[in-house]
């Protein structure tokens, strides 16, 4: 399982993302923390350089659950603006430079962000706004390299925007507890820390919680790419020259994986991969030729990511689709009828889910809150369920298999799209009056 070292941890009243980073940063301050392509960071040195940080970010104002934004390039400066927001009690809003300007400017105003942090060659494409911009290519001497004082209790870690049905993104507030959570105390992979985790994700995708604070919370190393996962052969030779032993991929690129890119991934011990289904055969080329866990992954944003897990090594040998398992410890999921009642196992339902993990809710969305987060009427303190709209049912082994939707939103590339936020877009043209935007499998 995912170690602890005696840390603190989500089950802790107060357990903070920056609490248990530091937590290691006085075990182990040589350790190597970070890789990238720009450098390398020992904990004592992203410790300090991400002190250094928040304490210019105090000054500018963040306190205890401010938002402030994050527009900067995959590098070992990422993760130090990330953690020196976190230090300084705020909550990270990532924004994607590759994103259309008005999306940008949408978050921007939604988050009413009062501070932006980025680097200076991204600045000229962020919209125009009032947010005070903090550049992370200075990092002036005279502030402080040690830890900031706590100030109040921040409850939140970062704000990840999905797709909206009705043409506004939605920003889904993810707690530190729910972080920590997902990182510390599991069984669905272990993380030591003589691993070396693979960060392939864009902040904009919830997996990169689990890529970034995974080993970063665990006392190991964040091998951060500064490439995504195009050119297959590419990436498993960098994986392989990079030692990197615990890998996550999407669903779509683990389809692609062949004999000869899982021989370059020898030295990884856990490959974990999801965000949409996967047929059997496929996993079962996987399993024949890589030795290590083979884990698949299934979690909505809203649960922080990663909710179950299925060990391909264990499934029914009878399965003609992976599925997506049984949930993480301290999770807990009902299958439930348009009436609201448990469904016996072997009949299809709706997928809920409960207990750690569990996000806030939507920024300023206090209806659709309510309309998705919804009372467990089992759980005498009123615990929220969420309702994923997924259709699911379990099988004799315990296991939930995914059956669809129950309405619009389909997976593209591992990312949940709603085709009424491109409806929206396109009828905004003055020329398109009515749009109907349907996913279609051509072989592509």
């Amino acid at each position: 399982m995912i170690q602890r070292n005696n840390g603190p941890t989500g089950d802790e009243p107060g357990a903070t993302v920056h609490a248990l980073f530091e937590h290691h940063a006085e075990l182990a301050p040589d350790r190597t923390a970070v890789v990238a392509d720009d450098g390398q960071l020992s904990y004592r040195e992203l410790n300090a350089r991400a002190n250094r940080l928040a304490w210019r970010l105090r000054e500018a104002g963040v306190g205890p659950d401010t938002l402030v934004g994050i527009c900067v390039e995959r590098s070992a400066a990422m993760i130090v603006g990330l953690l020196g927001i976190l230090k300084a009690g705020g909550a990270y809003v990532p924004l994607d430079a590759g994103y259309p300007a008005e999306r940008l400017a949408f978050m921007l105003r939604d988050t009413a962000a009062p501070v932006l942090v980025t680097q200076r060659r991204l600045a000229d494409r962020l919209p125009a706004g009032r947010a005070t911009v903090v550049l992370l290519d200075e990092d002036p001497a005279h502030h402080p390299s040690g830890n900031p004082p706590v100030v109040g209790r921040p409850e939140l870690a970062n704000v990840i925007y999905t797709s909206g049905s009705t043409g506004t993104p939605k920003g889904v507030l993810v707690p530190h507890r729910s972080v920590v959570h997902l990182v510390t105390d599991q069984d669905y992979v272990s993380i030591a820390p003589d691993d070396r985790v693979a960060a392939l994700a864009t902040l904009s995708f919830d997996a990169s919680t689990f890529e970034i604070w995974g080993p970063l919370l665990n006392g190991a190393t964040c091998v951060v790419y500064s490439f995504g996962g195009t050119d297959l052969t590419a990436l498993c030779r960098r994986v392989h020259r990079d030692a990197v032993s615990v890998l996550h991929l999407t669903s779509p690129v683990f389809r692609l994986l062949e004999p000869a890119h899982l021989a370059d991934l020898s030295g990884v011990h856990t490959l974990l991969f999801g965000g949409d289904s996967i047929r059997a055969e496929v996993a079962d080329l996987a399993r024949q030729a890589f030795a290590g866990r083979l884990i698949h992954l299934y979690g909505p944003t809203e649960t922080t990511g990663f909710a179950t897990y299925q060990d391909v090594r264990t499934m029914a040998p009878d399965a003609t689709m992976i599925p997506i398992g049984t949930p993480l410890d301290r999770v807990r999921v009902r299958v439930l009828g348009p009436d609201g009642a448990d469904v016996p196992d072997g009949e299809s339902g709706e997928l809920h889910i409960g207990g750690a993990g569990m996000t806030r809710g939507y920024l300023g969305r206090a209806e659709l809150t309510a309309e998705r987060f919804v009372p467990d009427p089992d759980d005498r303190a009123g615990s929220p369920l969420y309702r994923t709209g997924d259709l699911v049912r379990r099988g004799p082994d315990g296991a939930l298999r995914f059956l669809g939707r129950i309405d619009r939103q389909i997976k593209v590339r591992g990312y949940r799209i709603e085709p009424g936020e491109i409806e929206a877009a396109l009828t905004r043209h003055p020329g398109v009056h009515d749009a109907v935007v349907v996913a279609r499998d051509d072989g592509a």
